[in-house]
C-alpha cells in the first residue's frame, strides 16, 4: 500500500488542507495592521558573537533589545542595545562582572513611571556549572543600578517578569533540583 498526500495550492501556497477546510484568519498588530516586516537590521559586533533573547518597545519610542554575547576566552556578558523606531542603533551596553563572566538575559521590562529597565536571567557565580536567578536593574540609557542574584544548591535563572497594578515587579524562577 503506497500512502500519498494530496497537496492543494491555494492562492499561491502549497497546503495539505483541502479549499473547504482552510479558515482565513487575520491576525493584526499592536498598531491594528496586518503583520508586516517594518524593518530589518544587523547590528554587528567585533566578532559578530551577538545572540538577541528579548525585544520590547521603549516608553518614549523605539526599542531595547537585550541578548548575550558568546566570547571563548573572555565570557558571556549580556548586552542591551537602544534601537530607533525605524531599526537603527542608537547605542549598546556590555554588562559584565568578575570571571565567571557569564550572565543571560531571560526577559525584561521598562517600567513606564520611572523609565528603569528590568532584566531577568541568570549567572554563574564562581564556577561554570551553577548557575543563579539574576535581575539587573538599569536605568533608560542602560547603566546598571542594581544586580541582585538568587540561588539555590543546584542553580536556576530568573524568567519571565511583569508589573503588577500596584507597582510591584513579579518573576518566576527555574530552579534545578537535580544536583
Amino acid at each position: 500500500i503506497e500512502c500519498t498526500q494530496t497537496i492543494y495550492n491555494i492562492d499561491g501556497i502549497n497546503t495539505p488542507m483541502s479549499p473547504g477546510d482552510v479558515v482565513e484568519f487575520e491576525l493584526p498588530d499592536m498598531y491594528g495592521r496586518p503583520w508586516d516586516t517594518i524593518w530589518q537590521k544587523h547590528y554587528p559586533d567585533p566578532v559578530d558573537n551577538m545572540w538577541p533573547q528579548v525585544l520590547i518597545k521603549a516608553a518614549d519610542g523605539g526599542f531595547y533589545m537585550n541578548g548575550y554575547e558568546f566570547f571563548p576566552i573572555s565570557g558571556q556578558p549580556v548586552f542591551l542595545l537602544r534601537i530607533s523606531d525605524n531599526g537603527d542603533l542608537i547605542w549598546k551596553k556590555v554588562i559584565s562582572k568578575a570571571a565567571p563572566n557569564v550572565m543571560s538575559g531571560s526577559d525584561m521590562l521598562q517600567d513606564p513611571a520611572t523609565g528603569r529597565i528590568i532584566m531577568t536571567g541568570y549567572q554563574y557565580i564562581g564556577s561554570n556549572s551553577a548557575s543563579y536567578s539574576s535581575v539587573l536593574f538599569l536605568d533608560s540609557l542602560g547603566n546598571k543600578l542594581a544586580h541582585k542574584t538568587y540561588n539555590n544548591a543546584c542553580g536556576g535563572a530568573a524568567g519571565s517578569i511583569i508589573q503588577s497594578k500596584d507597582s510591584n515587579f513579579l518573576t518566576d524562577a527555574r530552579m534545578n533540583v537535580d544536583c
